[in-house]
């Protein structure tokens, strides 16, 4: 219970804060698209084959930035201009992205430390958060935590969650971007 107490403030103060960060890509993102700060670099997808991707040059444009993705990613929209692509991938898709890396703005999650209550109680290590009814779980790792509840509203699943990537799966190891670190994030979507 006490953690639920820290939790819901935290979730309030870092919703406001990521709130201000995106707002403010709005407008930083296309000045520096505009500018032509960004350079092209040797990236790589999500299977290991390398790619051209992009980031910013100025420094102060970190937040904004996406370490695996770069800045002007086109897989879901495809735009012909550079400057589009920009500001669709950096203000939209994946807005203020890098706060993830931020130290105390996100969490390394360390197996050992996840726990959990609600959701599944016997965890098959193959769990992929993805389960066909309703279900919730509240998470943590150490200070950082995260509320998830997925639910069936007339004929369609629907998922919410508020805080940052932590799942009880985690106990297994974590995968993916989320590896190198764990950010603050919030979802409301219809899942089918």
């Amino acid at each position: 219970m006490f953690r639920l107490l820290y939790a819901i403030p935290s979730y309030l103060i870092f919703t406001i804060f990521r709130t201000f960060m995106i707002l403010l890509g709005w407008i930083v993102v296309p000045i520096a698209a505009a500018f032509g700060a960004y350079e092209p670099y040797t990236g790589k997808d999500g299977v290991g084959n390398q790619r051209t991707d992009y980031r910013f040059t100025w420094k102060i444009m970190y937040p904004w930035g996406n370490r695996e993705d770069g800045i002007a990613n086109d897989t879901y929209v495809k735009f012909d201009s550079m400057f589009m692509k920009i500001v669709y991938w950096s203000c939209f898709r994946n807005p203020a992205n890098n706060l993830r890396y931020v130290p105390f703005l996100s969490v390394e999650i360390d197996p050992n430390k996840v726990r959990w209550v609600g959701g599944p109680h016997e965890l098959p290590a193959s769990y992929d958060m993805k389960p066909a009814e309703a279900e919730w779980f509240f998470c943590w790792c150490g200070f950082y935590s995260n509320f998830w509840w997925q639910f069936r509203m007339g004929d369609s699943i629907w998922r919410a969650w508020i805080g940052w990537k932590i799942f009880p799966v985690d106990i297994y190891g974590v995968t993916g971007h989320r590896k190198e670190s764990a950010g603050f994030a919030t979802q409301f979507k219809r899942l089918k």
